[in-house]
C-alpha cells in the first residue's frame, strides 16, 4: 500500500510522522463569514493546467508542509482542477473538496501554509514532481471573512534525501520495451521498464542465472527504483552477495499501480509481461529462462502482485516470497466484507462502527474514512483506493474505473464489489482452482507479515493460511512476524528478511540446477 505519509505504502513513511506531536486543527467554532484564499502565479510560469493543492496546519512542520495519514487532521487539504493562463490568480471555491472541514468551517488563527500545482497529477501517488510549481512554506492568517493571498513564484525543490544516496550497483541498467499488448489496448505507444542488476562477476563470466523479479509497493516508480535496488544491492553485498539477476520492474500507471494484473482501465499488464517483457529480458540477459528459476519478490502491493502473478501463472514462476500484501481475501478489504456483505459500507459496520485503518504498536490511531477523504481531496488520479479501482473494478461508460463506493456516504455498489471478487480475489481463485493449479504451486508460496501491520493487512493473510491448511498437498509458507509493522517488517541481524529471502532463492535454484 502507500509509501509517503499521504499515500497507502502504501517510502517516505512513518519516520517523520510516527515522532511529531499530535497537535490536531481545531475543527470547532467556524468562521460567521466564510474566508477567501487564494493563489496568485508568477506569469513566468507560464500557462497554469493541473491540480491546485493548498495545504494548511498550525503544527510546527519539520519541512514542507504535506498531509499525513497517521494524524490525518493534523493538515488541512484544498484541491480544485484549474486551466488558466499565465499569471493568474486562482480564488479555491468555498465549496472545493476540503479535508478534513470544508474551507468555510476552517477555525480562524495562524496558519503554515504552502500551495502546489500538481501539473502531472501524481501527488497521490508519488507525492508530487520537483519542479511543479509551488509557494513553500508561508504564514497566512485565517479569519473570518478575510482574504489569503498565497505567492508561488517558483518551482518545488528537491525534498532532503531520507539516507544517503547511493551509486548505481556495478552493471545495472534500465531497460525500456515498447509493449504491442498495451499499446494495442491503449491506441498509443506504451512502454514497460525494468532496472536490471546483475550478481558480481556477471560481465567476467559466461553463466546462466536464475532471476528474482522485484515488484515495489504503492509508490513504486521510475524515479525511486534505482535507489531501492541500490539498497538492496549494498545489503546482499554485506552479507555474502547474491547469485541472482535481480529484475525491479516499474509498476506506475497514471491510474496508480498496475499490480500487472490484466484489467479493463489499465490494460494486459499480466500478458505483456509474462509473453513480451521477460521473453525480451532473457533474451538480452544471460537468464536461465526456465520457469523453476524465475522466481518474484513484492512488498505491500508489491506483494499482492507477486501473489497475483504466482497464481494467475502457477507454471511459468518458480515461488513467490511475498511480504505484508494488499488484501489478499476481499472478504477483510482492510475490514469491510466485499464478499458477504456487498452493499455495505466502506467508513463503518453495519452497527455504524467505523472501521480502523491504520495502527501504530498495535494502536489504532486513525479510521478509514479519513485516509479515503483525505486521498480524494488530493485527487482522482492514481490514490490508492482509485488505483484499485482502476486494477479490480470493471470501466464506466464515461472511460474512467467506476468506483468501488461512494466516496462521500462509503457506500458500497454492490455490482462493482461482485466484479472485484469475482475476477481478483486471490483466496478465492486459489480455492476455486486448487485441482488445476496446486501441483503447480508445490514449493512456491511463500509469505510474511507483521502482527502488528500498520493497514492491518495479516487479517486477510490469516483467512488465506485457514484455506491451505485445508487443501491437499498445501505446503505454503505463511508466516507472521510478532509485533512487526508494514514498515520494520524486513528490519533484523545480517541482512534481515532481504537476505532470507535471497538465500532461499539462492537454494532454489541450486536444487532447480541440479535436477538439470
Amino acid at each position: 500500500m502507500r509509501r509517503r505519509p499521504h499515500r497507502f505504502d502504501m517510502a517516505r513513511i512513518l519516520a517523520s510522522s510516527v515522532i511529531s506531536v499530535l497537535m490536531l486543527i481545531p475543527l470547532l467554532g467556524a468562521a460567521s463569514a466564510p474566508p477567501h484564499v487564494s493563489v496568485r502565479f508568477d506569469p513566468e510560469l507560464g500557462a497554469l493546467r493541473g491540480r491546485l493543492l493548498v495545504f494548511l496546519t498550525q503544527t510546527p512542520p519539520k519541512g514542507e508542509v504535506e498531509p499525513g495519514f497517521i494524524r490525518p487532521r493534523e493538515v488541512e487539504v484544498l484541491g480544485t482542477e484549474i486551466d488558466a493562463p499565465a499569471g493568474a490568480t486562482i480564488e479555491m471555491p468555498l465549496d472545493a473538496p476540503a479535508y478534513p472541514v470544508p474551507l468555510r468551517d476552517l477555525t480562524p488563527g495562524t496558519y503554515i501554509a504552502r500551495a502546489e500545482l500538481d501539473v502531472q497529477h501524481d501527488y497521490t501517488y508519488d507525492g508530487g514532481l520537483t519542479g511543479d510549481p509551488d509557494s513553500g512554506n508561508v504564514s497566512v492568517t485565517i479569519a473570518s471573512g478575510g482574504n489569503v493571498r498565497i505567492g508561488v513564484g517558483g518551482l518545488r525543490k528537491p525534498s532532503p534525501p531520507r539516507r544517503p544516496l547511493l551509486p548505481a550497483p556495478p552493471g545495472a541498467r534500465w531497460e525500456s520495451f515498447v509493449s504491442p499488448a498495451l499499446s494495442a489496448f491503449a491506441g498509443r505507444p506504451i512502454a514497460m521498464h525494468a532496472y536490471v542488476v546483475p550478481p558480481a562477476g556477471y560481465a567476467r563470466s559466461t553463466k546462466r542465472y536464475a532471476t528474482c523479479y522485484v515488484v515495489g509497493g504503492y509508490g513504486s516508480a521510475y524515479a525511486n527504483i534505482p535507489q531501492t535496488a541500490a539498497y538492496r544491492a549494498q545489503t546482499l553485498t554485506k552479507n555474502g552477495g547474491t547469485s541472482l539477476i535481480y529484475v525491479y520492474l516499474d509498476p506506475h500507471v497514471p491510474l496508480g499501480h498496475s499490480a500487472f494484473a490484466d484489467s479493463d482501465n489499465n490494460g494486459p499488464w499480466g500478458r505483456a509481461l509474462t509473453t513480451e517483457l521477460i521473453p525480451r529480458l532473457e533474451e538480452r540477459w544471460r537468464m536461465t529462462a526456465t520457469p523453476a528459476t524465475r522466481y518474484l519478490t513484492g512488498h505491500s502491493s508489491g506483494g499482492w502482485t507477486t501473489m497475483w502473478l504466482q497464481t494467475a501463472y502457477p507454471a511459468f514462476f518458480g515461488g513467490t516470497w511475498s511480504t505484508s500484501p494488499d488484501p489478499l481475501d476481499f472478504h477483510d478489504f482492510t475490514g469491510p466484507d466485499l464478499v458477504d456483505d456487498p452493499g455495505g459500507n466502506m467508513y463503518h459496520d453495519r452497527k455504524g462502527r467505523p472501521y480502523p485503518f491504520i495502527r501504530i504498536k498495535g494502536e489504532d490511531v486513525a479510521q478509514l474514512s479519513d485516509y479515503i477523504r483525505q486521498e480524494r481531496v488530493l485527487g482522482e488520479y492514481g490514490g490508492q483506493f482509485g488505483s484499485f479501482d482502476a486494477v479490480f473494478g470493471p470501466r464506466g461508460a464515461d472511460g474512467r474505473p467506476q468506483e468501488l463506493f461512494d466516496r462521500r456516504t462509503g457506500t458500497i455498489d454492490p455490482v462493482v464489489a461482485a466484479t472485484w471478487d469475482a475476477r481478483y480475489d486471490i483466496v478465492r481463485r486459489v480455492r476455486e482452482q486448487w485441482p488445476q493449479i496446486g501441483p503447480d504451486l508445490s514449493g512456491k508460496l511463500h509469505v510474511w507479515v507483521g502482527t502488528w501491520d500498520t493497514f492491518h493487512l495479516d487479517g486477510p493473510v490469516h483467512r488465506l493460511q485457514a484455506l491451505l491448511n485445508t487443501l491437499p498437498g498445501s505446503d505454503a509458507q505463511i508466516t507472521f512476524v510478532p509485533h512487526r509493522d508494514h514498515f520494520d517488517l524486513y528490519r533484523g541481524p545480517h541482512g534481515g528478511l532481504t537476505v532470507t529471502i535471497d538465500r532461499a532463492m539462492q537454494a532454489t535454484a541450486a536444487r532447480a540446477t541440479s535436477r538439470g
